[in-house]
């Protein structure tokens, strides 16, 4: 399989962004998409959602560095050779990033795939500046070598390949929310009317068990709170058990990871196997297993995220929650045969979250066998 040696530059056009002034607030609207680097999430592919956009004058004032769809956006600046991302529709950046518009001689999906897969050698080229960030010029940038297919059509099957799985995934994805969403609109149809008549104690025990760092190949994996997702009962990247150091927590399948370190990041999910996490989440599960279910969504309420804030204690560091003060939290507890009724119609949709998280670990654990593999030509494609 032929290979050759090309620079960066030769991929296709190279363009950085701007932050137009915030002092002028008509800068800032709807209008574009807008991506900075803390946008990014290094498990998808694009980003499609941002914290800010651009209204239709920035965007007509910055016309000359919009970039087009299924460009390659690369952080160059603050934090360098962790995550990249492709733009799902034509669109803005800002100047800590340098895009990679693929010409005619490159397939789009697979230069995402082959930066994606040199993204960590750009540590080494990180020359940083004086106020300490990381930082790598677009001159430099440009000047990179890199090992490239020469025939495009190889590189349209390997784009074709790596992105079916980046697809599966993200239909995972999509599926879970709308069981989330399902599951939650069922909640609140059920109980949402009901005033408090007990706490929480009533309802949930403090699972978690101590567990030495001796004891941790016991274990699958590692979850702790940074592995938790924000909003969404699923995570999909935890880590490997050898990383599990000090503060540890056991935790088994269905039990209900509460994220008790700055709470208003709502960091709650469902446990997908037999792991550990660290002190910084609440390991809880139901005392009667009929009110699993109910207990999982009012964990997940907005309403049990507000009050835990609200009732968080400053740490040596963040706010945090205590069982201790966690567990007289006033809730409605639900007759037995009400919460059996619930969890007879919710549970599935509970369960079936739990089997596309760990099918969309598996897809992705694949993509990072396959993705060295067909980048180097170490697997023969044929076009």
């Amino acid at each position: 399989m032929e290979m050759k040696t090309v620079h960066i530059g030769d991929l296709g056009d190279i363009k950085t962004g701007s932050t137009p002034s915030k002092k002028n607030p008509d800068n800032y609207g709807d209008y574009a998409l807008w991506i900075k680097p803390t946008d990014i999430n290094p498990d998808e592919k694009y980003t499609r959602v941002v914290e800010e956009m651009f209204s239709e004058k920035a965007a007509h004032d910055c016309r000359t560095r919009l970039i087009p769809a299924r460009s390659i956006c690369v952080p160059c600046i603050g934090t360098v050779g962790t995550k990249l991302t492709m733009t799902p529709c034509d669109c803005f950046v800002n100047q800590s990033i340098n895009a990679v518009i693929p010409n005619e001689d490159y397939d789009n999906d697979y230069v995402y795939y082959l930066l994606l897969n040199f993204l960590p050698n750009l540590k080494s080229i990180n020359k940083g500046t004086a106020s300490g960030r990381e930082y790598i010029a677009k001159s430099a940038f440009e000047n990179i070598e890199i090992h490239v297919h020469d025939d495009i059509d190889v590189q349209r099957a390997i784009g074709r390949i790596l992105s079916a799985y980046d697809n599966m995934i993200d239909n995972c994805k999509q599926q879970i929310v709308l069981l989330e969403e399902a599951a939650q609109r069922l909640y609140r149809e059920w109980f949402s009317e009901f005033s408090p008549n007990s706490v929480l104690y009533d309802l949930a025990e403090d699972v978690g068990k101590s567990v030495n760092k001796s004891n941790r190949t016991n274990y699958e994996c590692y979850t702790p709170i940074d592995c938790l997702p924000k909003k969404s009962l699923a995570y999909i990247a935890p880590k490997d058990i050898s990383l599990a150091e000090s503060s540890l927590k056991s935790y088994k399948p269905k039990d209900i990871l509460f994220g008790a370190m700055r709470v208003y990041f709502h960091k709650v999910c469902i446990a997908q196997e037999n792991g550990l996490t660290r002190s910084t989440c609440i390991v809880l599960n139901a005392i009667n297993e009929w009110y699993w279910a109910y207990l999982t969504l009012l964990l997940f309420s907005e309403e049990t995220i507000a009050w835990a804030t609200a009732n968080s204690k400053e740490g040596t560091t963040m706010p945090y929650i205590s069982w201790e003060k966690f567990k007289y939290m006033p809730i409605y507890l639900p007759d037995e045969e009400v919460a059996k009724q619930f969890n007879v119609i919710v549970e599935p949709y509970l369960s079936k979250i739990i089997v596309l998280a760990k099918y969309i670990r598996n897809l992705t654990e694949i993509k990072k066998v396959l993705l060295p593999r067909l980048i180097s030509g170490q697997i023969e494609i044929n076009a």
